[in-house]
Order: C-alpha cells, then structure tokens, then sequence
C-alpha cells in the first residue's frame, strides 16, 4: 500500500502543469547564496556608499560622539549650597574601577615612605679593632676567642647587619597617575566629592567655627579630606582640635592613601583642574619630587662609588702588610 501511494503521489507530481509551477517557485532550485547578498559584496557596497557620503552617517546615522566632559556641580563654602554647574573632563572624574591599578600604586607609596637609608652597621674591618687574638686557645677552661671584633662579642660586629638598605620599588609614572584618576572617580560616582567654587576657609581659626560647620554637615568623627589650592591658616588650626580626622592637603601633595581613605572629599574647583593637567602622561604634580628624585639617585651613585674606593684601599693596604713581613 504504501508503495502504491508513493507512486500515485509522484505521477501526480510530475504532470505537465505541475513541473511548470515548481519552476516557477524558488524552492526547486537549490540553496546557493548569491554573490550579490555576499559579506564581500555588501563590504564592497558599503564602501562605495561610504565613500559618497558621510562615513558616520552610513555606518550609523544616528550615533553621536562619545562624551568628553562631566557636569559636576559647584558648591559654596561652608553652607555647600549648590552654586552652578562646571565641565571636567571625563578622563579625570569617569574612569573605570581598576583595583589592579590602585594596587600598585599603594604599594608603591608605602615601599617609598619606608626610609632606611640612616641605618649603617660597620663590619669587621671598619671596626678598628686589634687583630690580637684576645686570650690564648687553651689553659683557661672556657671557649676559644678570637679577635675583638668577632661578632660573639656585644661590642663586636653585626653578621649581615644594614648597609643603607633601600627599600623603594619603581612604577611608571603613566600608571601613578591613571591611579590617582581612578581613585578620583571612583569617590566621584560615589556621590563622596564636594567642588568648591573659591576658597575653603574659615572665618575663624577658633576650633568653635570648625565644629559648627562639621556637625551642621554630619561630619563629626569621620576621615574628610579638604584638598586646596593654597595655604589656609584659619582652617588648618579651627581643625587641629576640633577635628582631629579631618586633614587639609596642599594640591601638590595629594598622594592615593589619602584619597582612598576619606570618606568626603571637599576640594577646590582650581585644585581640581590643577590634578587634571598635572596628571597627563608623565608630568608630576609636584615639580620638586622629580628633582629630588634626581638627586637622590646621584647621592646614591656617589655613595657605592665610594665604598668601592674604600674596598680598593683596603686591599691595597693589606697586600703592603704582607709583602713587608
């Protein structure tokens, strides 16, 4: 029965007026897709048409130009009632998290603050002891002794003791400053930075007017950060008893730490455009740390130079000894 249907089904199939219709739909050819309807082709077609217009309008006309700056909103001191609104740019108040970043650049900060350079212990040789054995090997009952400078002895020398150890590490300082950005932004999309437009000072260096303005904000007894453009007087001694956890910074001096640890941070409009052109590329923020930097590594040259000097004389001395007995 079943080979019977299927040869009924095609002979009614394959009738005359039944081949012409399925030439005439597109499902009896078979599937080969078109050179026309091709990737290279609609490549191909895509840049001639981007050629005769606008390259961004035939891509996508309606896609506008990523943003390049943030508003941020002004405030006045000690009120930090809204003012206005101002433009940063993005690099410096939306850049994305990166606790790598910030990583580096704390460790960084804390191997360059440990300073160890003023611990110098002398050895053996710089002592200036007698090189006379100190009791005789045998006929006292005790240990043997050497010389007064073994290191046994508590006025003796130290066994691997510190020569000037330095302890700072490098990091570039591309990575330094996209660190501070990052730290920047994120307090930024916190809702944790306060621009001031002017100076943030008080009227008063009594501690009375700091503990007003900080309690009327809900600031008592937490870590604020005032960054500044100049020296504030008034507001660094109205703080200094009053508020012990809050700390005024030069723009200069900001360092990542300190960012990450406060809370609030209330800084100065001209401070603010101050850290974003002095963090591009490999500028520093303070023009004197370079140059210290500078000096410090010649301070250290000149030091191994000299101890390799004082090494050669040290030979020299002992090799006369020897040829003169």
């Amino acid at each position: 029965m079943a080979m019977a249907s299927s040869s009924v089904f095609w002979h009614q199939l394959l009738r005359p007026q039944n081949v012409t219709l399925l030439r005439s739909r597109s499902f009896y050819q078979p599937f080969v897709r078109h050179l026309s309807s091709s990737a290279l082709s609609l490549a191909v077609e895509s840049d001639t048409h981007i050629n005769d217009t606008n390259e961004k309008d035939a891509l996508l006309p309606r896609a506008g130009s990523p943003p390049t700056s943030v508003l941020t909103q002004l405030h006045t001191f000690p009120s930090l009632e809204p003012l206005s609104y101002t433009a940063v740019p993005v690099s410096l108040l939306y850049q994305p998290f990166r606790r790598d970043i910030l990583w580096r650049a704390v460790v960084y900060e804390n191997d360059n603050e440990t300073d160890r350079q003023y611990m110098f212990t002398r050895n053996r040789a710089e002592l200036g002891f007698s090189k006379r054995k100190m009791a005789p090997q045998k006929g006292r009952g005790r240990a043997r002794v050497g010389k007064a400078g073994n290191p046994i002895f508590e006025h003796g020398a130290k066994t691997f003791g510190p020569r000037n150890p330095d302890d700072s590490t490098y990091l570039n300082r591309r990575i330094y400053n996209l660190a501070l950005r990052v730290a920047l932004s994120y307090t930024y999309k916190l809702g944790n930075l306060i621009v001031v437009d002017g100076a943030v000072d008080l009227p008063s260096f009594k501690s009375r007017a700091s503990e007003y303005v900080w309690k009327s904000h809900g600031w008592n007894d937490e870590k604020i950060l005032v960054v500044v453009a100049d020296k504030r007087e008034k507001l660094e001694k109205s703080l200094k008893k009053s508020q012990p956890k809050t700390s005024v910074v030069y723009m200069a001096d900001v360092d990542i730490r300190t960012l990450l640890k406060a809370k609030k941070i209330v800084i100065e409009k001209e401070a603010l455009f101050f850290l974003d052109e002095n963090t591009v590329g490999k500028n520093y923020l303070n023009p004197l740390e370079s140059s210290n930097r500078q000096d410090i590594v010649k301070e250290r040259a000149r030091e191994k130079h000299a101890q390799k000097q004082y090494k050669i004389m040290v030979e020299r001395a002992k090799e006369d000894r020897r040829k003169e007995h």
